[in-house]
């Protein structure tokens, strides 16, 4: 049995042109596709035995792990006007960080135009797909869906940064206050006793407990932390809570779904399925001429 792969690609949504109807040079203008990657790996391949509690996972007919990736795709509108290259972009946090580095455009998924056109001038085309499997969906971050594995415990450490500046991609934090604020946790608590609380201000810092430091657990999946009354801790301080956890999401996975997606880009000509993906090496390049499945 082989290590795994793509099993399809459903592409959910086509913008038609996007950046306004912007022409770039030669390349002219671009689309832009958004969709769900289908996979599955094999648990006894050596290639995946080094991810977590695969193993533990639910099974399909062919003995494999399934999982889910958000994927999301830059093209010229005409591919024959483009360079033949793809890049892809390994998300941060569910967000696409070429576009506002490469190309000095507005960040997020949907940025209104292509700000210096630099990939798009070029003839590029862009894909990302999820791999973090605790990114909360939203603010058009890509996201994937993992299996998770009940009854499992085992100790997790989060942290959080209370700047409300919405640097982190995620919305993990809830302000209540100036004294306090709600930090939501990836994985559900197994148990309160033993968990922890320190603060440091900057990442080399020493990790301490000054006085006014406390947590409370609101519900399983959410803490409420009051911060500390002395002096030398701005918004920016980092707060570590370490706690016994379960469920935990196979994360590993992640990993193994941008190795199968950028292999199927790169090398294959048909997908699980046997459909078509024309020709050698255009991957799921030819999504583009179906269209969106309902």
């Amino acid at each position: 049995m082989g290590v795994g792969g793509v099993l399809r690609i459903e592409v959910t949504e086509r913008e038609r042109p996007v950046f306004g109807g912007a022409e770039f040079g030669a390349v002219g203008p671009y689309e832009r596709l958004h969709g769900t990657i289908f996979g599955e790996l094999d648990p006894t391949h050596p290639l995946n035995a080094g991810i977590v509690n695969l193993d533990r996972a639910a099974r399909n007919a062919h003995g494999n792990v399934e999982y889910q990736s958000d994927f999301r795709m830059l093209k010229p509108l005409d591919l024959d006007r483009g360079n033949g290259c793809l890049v892809y972009d390994v998300p941060n946090r569910g967000n696409q960080p070429i576009m506002p580095r490469l190309n000095g455009a507005p960040d997020g998924g949907h940025p209104p135009h292509a700000g210096n056109g630099f990939l798009m001038r070029r003839g590029f085309t862009v894909v990302w797909s999820g791999w973090q499997g605790d990114v909360p969906p939203g603010a058009d971050r890509l996201t994937a869906r993992f299996p998770i594995i009940p009854g499992i415990t085992g100790i997790v450490r989060e942290e959080f940064i209370a700047e409300n500046t919405g640097l982190l991609g995620d919305s993990n934090i809830q302000e209540l206050s100036d004294e306090s604020f709600v930090g939501t946790l990836v994985y559900p608590v197994a148990d309160p006793d033993g968990a922890t609380l320190t603060v440091r201000q900057r990442e080399g810092d020493p990790r301490v407990t000054p006085a006014g430091l406390a947590w409370r657990l609101v519900d399983d999946r959410h803490v409420e932390i009051t911060r500390p009354r002395e002096p030398g801790f701005d918004r920016g301080a980092i707060y570590e809570f370490i706690y016994r956890a379960r469920d935990p999401i196979v994360m590993g996975i992640g990993f193994a779904a941008i190795r199968d997606i950028v292999s199927f880009l790169r090398y294959e000509t048909k997908d699980a399925a046997g459909e078509d993906t024309h020709p050698p090496g255009a991957g799921f390049w030819h999504l583009a001429e179906r269209p969106p499945t309902s």
